[in-house]
């Protein structure tokens, strides 16, 4: 297991672009969602890089500031749109699975905002 062969500079560098231009400003909702719980499932998946603690932790930070930052109080997501609500809720919900299956711990206010998104579409 290493980075060798040709699918794993490819991966490298996926993971390398996000890591240095990821979403800002008015884009960065959902879409800088995805692109965190990319990075974090990846580096939890191949750890075989120099960056690879860095990559998660950078992404694990950024998931558990925007899983409140993008939801209401109420549990609604701030694009106040059902889909939105879903996707979001999705990724929330895989970075919470790939958390628990690697060991990674997620903060009290990520798992409340995740919980508050599932009550807000009961």
């Amino acid at each position: 297991f290493g980075p060798s062969g040709c699918l794993w500079p490819s991966i490298y560098w996926h993971q390398w672009l996000i890591s240095k231009w990821h979403s800002p400003g008015s884009s960065a909702n959902n879409h800088l969602t995805g692109e965190m719980v990319g990075l974090f499932c990846a580096s939890l998946a191949w750890p075989c890089y120099d960056e690879s603690a860095r990559w998660r932790d950078l992404s694990l930070r950024i998931l558990e500031r925007e899983s409140v930052r993008q939801t209401y109080p109420s549990g609604l997501n701030r694009e106040l749109a059902f889909d939105y609500h879903l996707y979001s809720l999705e990724l929330f919900a895989v970075t919470a699975v790939e958390a628990d299956r690697y060991g990674c711990r997620l903060s009290d206010e990520f798992h409340a905002a995740k919980a508050s998104m599932y009550e807000a579409i009961e």
